[in-house]
């Protein structure tokens, strides 16, 4: 999906005390991070990781929302598909074209890239684990 997108998540823990780490594994392009309604962070290079603060974690109900944004690239090569020509219909209501509407399949307009481009990685792959910080 091009754009954005999210999930989530309500779970069970057992790491209550202690702070945490929640890895996110591979993300394609950015996250933003949030657990019972607390910013954890927004990550958008390798490591895909925030740190969970000590006590913020409950013994159930706790809500974890991951909202993951990706370029334009995906959505580019989507409006050129054949299947997508003249799929909708604009008409702007300033008068743009003398009024009259006008048939179109895109979403965006650009000339690159073509509709063989190939698509990119895109979301939340994972795997998205809890983990203990390791004591050195």
């Amino acid at each position: 999906m091009t754009g954005s997108s999210g999930i989530e998540l309500v779970y069970q823990s057992h790491e209550l005390d202690s702070e945490t780490l929640l890895d996110l594994g591979k993300v394609e392009d950015m996250a933003q991070v949030t657990l019972n309604d607390k910013p954890l962070g927004t990550v958008w290079s390798a490591p895909y990781r925030v740190t969970i603060p000590a006590g913020l974690l409950k013994k159930s109900d706790n809500l974890l929302k991951i909202e993951v944004v990706n370029t334009w690239h995906n959505r580019l090569v989507g409006d050129t598909q054949p299947k997508d020509k003249d799929a909708r219909k604009l008409q702007w209501d300033n008068g743009l074209m003398g009024g009259r509407s006008h048939s179109a399949g895109r979403y965006t307009f650009s000339n690159r890239p073509d509709a063989g481009g190939k698509l990119h990685p895109a979301g939340l792959i994972g795997p998205v684990r809890i983990q203990r910080f390791e004591s050195k």
